[in-house]
């Protein structure tokens, strides 16, 4: 559905507004994003300046690792648990997963 949002929009030359509360999604298809907490405006900009560590930790009392995604280059959040008390930033072993060899 974003898909054909976003190229209905390139197409036709309209802005759109769009309230999304997924982050990443947001991040990945549009330009320009506004934060808000308790009802005010804490920042306004491109992904790349809205996504940030210090502020999303701010917003949400969560600790985020911020990575580019892989593709678009756009700011793509991970969360880590408050009570991971490793401090590596690697992938992180599931109690119960089973890894099987491919």
């Amino acid at each position: 559905m974003m898909d054909y949002i976003r190229e209905w929009q390139q197409e036709s030359g309209l802005t759109v507004v769009a309230v999304l509360h997924d982050l990443n999604i947001a991040s990945q298809y549009c330009d320009r994003l506004l934060a808000l907490s308790q009802g005010k405006m804490v920042r306004i900009g491109p992904p790349e300046t809205v996504i940030e560590s210090e502020l999303i930790e701010k917003m949400y009392a969560v600790r985020p690792l911020v990575l580019n995604h892989p593709v678009s280059s756009k700011p793509q959040i991970l969360l880590q648990s408050e009570h991971d008390t490793r401090h590596d930033t690697g992938p992180k072993a599931c109690p119960g997963l089973v890894e099987k060899e491919v």
